[in-house]
């Protein structure tokens, strides 16, 4: 029992200093809320508006229309007890139906059984999906001395991939069927992330974290990373 104290007792230190020179960190988060991807979103609400008179349905999408979801991994160094660089890819996806309402001229036609007179309901359903990649460097601006609680800001640029997407659906008169086109645009473009504040704690190994900005990975995101 001594002799197994004793070898305890002498790998201590090197246990300690191989903690401290965990510097490979490994994360996984999800995001929401406004994006930098809802720009060309809205540039096909606009397009939608103009062409087909078109406006969001609000009891699909929302009080704040359509939203994006985001899964986001990254990879970051630790530079230092404050400086880390890294990068991140990540995936964005949101959608909404769409619905123009026409009614006809004469209220009471003749004829009740013609199409023409009856309610014309134009909808559609409008997806976003995105790809990003992009390398990035924090600043810890706070770190408690046992290093379990830190507050950070981070800056990120990069590329991103987008596709708008949308989609008719059959109109319920049938002498407008063929009014609506489908519309599919591919953008490839500069994108960015900034947080910030962001919160991370945890033990040597695992960490969770969340953090408030604005970018391709949305306005909150939370997740867990492992220290290598």
């Amino acid at each position: 029992m001594k002799e197994v104290l004793i070898c305890l007792l002498t790998l201590l230190p090197v246990i300690t200093v191989a903690q401290e020179t965990r510097r490979h960190e490994v994360g996984i988060s999800a995001g929401c809320g406004p994006n930098d991807a809802d720009m060309k979103v809205n540039d096909m609400i606009d397009l939608l508006s103009d062409k087909y008179q078109m406006e969001e349905d609000y009891v699909d999408c929302g009080l704040f229309g359509i939203t994006h979801g985001t899964v986001s991994v990254d990879y970051l160094y630790r530079l230092s007890l404050r400086w880390a660089a890294g990068g991140l890819f990540g995936w964005g996806y949101g959608g909404g139906n769409f619905a123009d309402y026409n009614f006809p001229d004469d209220p009471q036609p003749d004829n009740p059984t013609d199409n023409a007179y009856f309610p014309s309901f134009h909808t559609g359903h409008l997806l976003s999906r995105s790809f990003y990649l992009l390398p990035f460097a924090r600043y810890s601006w706070y770190v408690t001395d046992n290093r379990v609680f830190r507050c950070y800001s981070k800056v990120a640029l990069g590329y991103m991939r987008q596709v708008c997407d949308f989609r008719p659906n059959r109109d319920t008169n049938p002498q407008r069927v063929d009014e609506l086109k489908s519309i599919y645009r591919t953008y490839q473009r500069f994108t960015f992330h900034v947080t910030v504040g962001g919160i991370e704690f945890g033990r040597q190994r695992i960490r969770l974290y969340s953090e408030l900005g604005y970018g391709c990975q949305g306005f909150l995101n939370v997740g867990m990373k492992v220290a290598l």
